[in-house]
């Protein structure tokens, strides 16, 4: 007996002395890998929405039909250095880390959904009115903004995932004009709204003063200085790729969306997607890193093309990063696409700069160079697209939930709720304050 308690004090010493793997994060070509291989088991041919659990929504009140849908509260600004009129807005959800927000109402003519994603006028391409830093001030077309704080960024309500697009910033003040400045760019739902567009490695930008482009804060030669009364015009350029990796991951979208109400107005509440280490790392460096960093996968081919005036400028920027999974991701780490990924057109202001957006048809100095029409399409037509786009994707989540619901109905008396496919939310929960 003696004899056994030492050898497991020897034991346990051992022990004491060993130490515990680190846990390992796992590299861009690894997630890489990891998605090609998710891609051998999936048929491609069949939409993977069915697979992943989905949340029953909750019942109705009788009021939400009867619900009229109303723009965020806008309360003027005054300021002497400006001439326009611009607005705080309020008595709406913002955007923020982990959440989004869309508004929603009820309906009756899809009975297993229940709910589905409206628009708010104007209804163009525009500035989203829940996708700001709340510090950014617009005018009520949602074309425009400004701020009077340091930098703050607007992102607009439509996104480009494929093809070739064209569309304008124009400058209104900026390059210290009256201490104003401005960044103009593109950006992706990760990126800050309380950053300069350019900050992180989720967005690209041209700084007016000095023309550079920035991205990863960090800037770079470029073109002439740009400022107030400029046009900057943006040839965006995401090629389809043709992998089936790919392809099936922009086909197969996943929407769980849940209804909330906010100060009487329903909204969809969806998990964001965040910064991920591996991009901070990328940012920030450590200096004392021993293991080479790896550089994210790309969009092959793509770039960004600038006009000044009509004037090309050049290539500001090629081969993107990509933005599909396992790119981005939410808080559950799933390789989930929810339809809305991609780069979106992104402003930021500093003390008074004002941008405004053009997304055509009539653009001020279209370029000489290139043809719009067909083949490079002027932005605005994205936002009927984008609609088309999320009624075809409700009515393949009428049709899933339709066949999750038989299913939960006919294994009901084998198992429990719990073990089931598919969760349910009781109720709507209120918000006042978000």
């Amino acid at each position: 007996m003696h004899v056994l308690i030492i050898q497991k004090k020897k034991i346990l010493k051992i022990k004491k002395n060993i130490k515990e793997p680190r846990e390992r994060k796992e590299t861009w070509k690894k997630k890489e890998s990891h998605s090609k291989k998710k891609d051998k088991t999936l048929d491609t041919n069949v939409f993977n929405t069915s697979i992943l659990p989905r949340i029953r929504p909750p019942p109705y009140r009788p009021s939400d039909f009867n619900a009229t849908p109303r723009l965020p509260t806008f309360i003027r600004i005054e300021n002497n250095n400006i001439n326009q009129e611009f607005y705080s807005l309020t008595d709406q959800p913002f955007n923020r880390k982990t959440f989004r927000y869309l508004p929603c109402e009820a309906t009756p003519l899809m009975p297993n959904i229940m709910y589905r994603q409206i628009e708010l006028p104007p209804y163009r391409a525009r500035i989203s009115w829940n996708d700001i830093s709340q510090n950014v001030l617009l005018d009520k077309d949602g074309m425009t903004a400004t701020t009077e704080k340091g930098f703050r960024m607007a992102r607009t309500n439509v996104c480009m995932n494929e093809g070739d697009w064209y569309f304008e910033f124009i400058i209104e003040r900026g390059n210290g004009d009256q201490g104003g400045f401005v960044r103009i760019g593109i950006a992706r739902r990760e990126a800050s709204l309380d950053a300069p567009v350019g900050f992180d490695g989720y967005s690209y930008a041209l700084r007016d003063k000095g023309g550079q482009k920035v991205h990863m804060s960090r800037p770079r030669d470029f073109m002439e200085p740009f400022g107030t009364g400029d046009v900057i015009g943006f040839h965006v350029s995401l090629p389809k790729n043709a992998s089936k990796n790919t392809s099936f991951l922009r086909n197969n979208i996943f929407r769980d969306r849940i209804p909330i109400r906010y100060k009487g107005q329903l909204y969809f509440e969806q998990l964001e997607y965040i910064p991920s280490k591996e991009m901070e790392d990328l940012m920030n460096p450590a200096s004392n890193s021993v293991k080479p960093i790896t550089n994210p996968p790309i969009i092959k081919n793509s770039f960004i093309r600038v006009y000044k005036n009509g004037k090309f400028m050049g290539t500001a920027f090629q081969d993107l990063y990509a933005f599909l999974p396992p790119n981005s991701q939410t808080i559950q780490t799933r390789d989930i696409n929810d339809g809305m990924l991609g780069y979106y057109p992104a402003i930021s202001m500093y003390r008074g700069g004002i941008v405004r957006l053009n997304f055509g048809p009539l653009f001020k100095y279209p370029p000489k160079d290139i043809s719009l029409g067909s083949t490079i399409i002027p932005l605005f037509e994205r936002y009927t697209e984008q609609i088309a786009e999320d009624i075809i994707w409700d009515l393949i989540d009428e049709v899933d939930l339709s066949f999750s619901n038989e299913i939960v109905e006919s294994l009901s008396t084998l198992r429990t709720k719990e073990t089931t496919n598919s969760s349910e939310i009781s109720e709507i929960k209120e918000i006042e304050d978000i």
